[in-house]
Parts: structure tokens; sequence; C-alpha cells
């Protein structure tokens, strides 16, 4: 439960790789979420180079911190094929969240960019990346050590006041 309590968006990170096997780790977390139907609708772009993460960082005018990132992975969702159409968002953030949880587990600091369904920055995507008429970018993650010292600290939220007993 640590990695839950303790997981923020990292936007600072440090000058380091992460390790292959780190990264397949990541992915393996991403596709062990659950999915409607066992529809398992996504696919990755794993990106390392400082070019193409300095032209994923384009997407939008929040995302300039992607270019220091160690890592980026785009996730990609299927459009055809699927089992329960309806539900491939929630099934996508599901494996965004598991990658997420993962890397925090390793160590490494991660920060969610939202893409779809913003038309614009799934446009851009497409381009950037090459992607098939038949796939749509859904969210890129950025992965990092982080660079501030405290970039895990917990924060108590207030929950109590979220819950309702019985009926709304």
């Amino acid at each position: 439960m640590n990695e839950i309590f303790t997981r923020r968006s990292v936007r600072k990170f440090l000058n380091k790789s992460i390790k292959d096997e780190d990264i397949e780790l990541i992915i393996k977390a991403g596709v062990m979420a659950p999915s409607a139907k066992n529809q398992q609708p996504w696919e990755f772009i794993v990106t390392k180079s400082d070019n193409v993460k300095q032209e994923i960082a384009g997407v939008s005018a929040y995302s300039k911190f992607i270019k220091e990132a160690a890592l980026v992975i785009t996730l990609i969702m299927r459009n055809d094929a699927l089992t329960t159409p309806d539900m491939v968002q929630q099934d996508m953030s599901l494996c965004a969240q598991n990658m997420m949880l993962e890397a925090r587990h390793l160590g490494i600091g991660s920060c969610y960019v939202g893409v779809y369904p913003k038309e614009e920055r799934i446009s851009y995507l497409e381009k950037t990346l090459n992607i098939k008429p038949s796939h749509t970018p859904f969210c890129i993650l950025a992965f990092g050590y982080p660079k501030e010292e405290n970039a895990f600290k917990y924060l108590e939220r207030d929950y109590l006041s979220k819950v309702h007993e019985e009926k709304f």
C-alpha cells in the first residue's frame, strides 16, 4: 500500500537511465490490469531517444517536462476487434495506473499526460509517432528518477467527507 499512498506526479528528473528490466516490469504491470471481457486494448510505444522525447513534449503547453524524462511510454488503444468498446477508456486508465504504481515500487517517478479525447493531442501524436489509423493514442507516461528529495512524500487527504453510508 505504500506505493499507493506515496505516488506523486514527478516532473523533474535526474539524468539517469532506467534499466531495461525495470522497463519490462513497468509494462508487465500495465498488461496485468483488468479489462472489460479481457479485451486488453493496450499497446505501448517506448521512447528513450532525446529527439523523439523532444517531439512528444510538443503535444501540449503542459508537457514540456517530458523531454527531461529518462523514459516515455505512450499508451495506444486498439480500435478494432474489441469485445467491449465502450469500456476501453477505463481499461486504459487502469493500465496506466498499474504502470505508475510499479514505477513507484521501483523508486522511479512518473507523470501522466492526458491525450484522449483531445483531438489536437491525438492528431499530433498520430503524426509524430506514425500511429496506425486502427489505433488511438490515449496518454503519455513520463518516467525517471526524481530530482527532488521528497518527491514521494506522503500527503494526508480528507476522505471521510467523501464517504456516504447506504445512499447518497
